[in-house]
């Protein structure tokens, strides 16, 4: 039975990564996050687990796109910026990246806020 409940389990965090790489991959990108994920995935554990493949080969070609393109930017904005500064209007930049942007200029903010200040 405690087979049976470790192989559920595994079960689950795979999908979770699975669902975490194909949605939230940029996540993964800098070399130790990537390493990491990839020893775990390339582990005697997870050799009978189809799906590693599948995140290791993605996670392969995410990092070598974003080696070869590499922005400060890259997913975090859905539509591209012009290349001059002075060409940027406001209504050009979606509500989503503009809500994202703001978002992470006050994440200090939100951050400071405790658990209690909420009640």
């Amino acid at each position: 039975d405690a087979q049976r409940w470790s192989s559920d389990a595994l079960s689950s965090v795979i999908q979770v990564v699975l669902f975490w790489t194909e949605n939230y991959c940029s996540d993964f990108l800098d070399e130790e996050t990537h390493l990491a994920l990839r020893t775990l995935l390339l582990s005697k554990a997870m050799r009978n687990v189809p799906e590693a493949v599948t995140i290791t080969k993605r996670l392969k070609v995410k990092l070598e796109q974003h080696k070869t393109n590499a922005s400060p930017l890259d997913g975090i904005l859905d539509s591209p910026l012009p290349s001059s500064p002075k060409k940027l209007e406001f209504v050009s930049i979606s509500p989503t990246d503009l809500a994202r942007q703001l978002t992470l200029l006050e994440f200090s903010l939100f951050q400071a806020v405790n658990p209690l200040d909420l009640v």
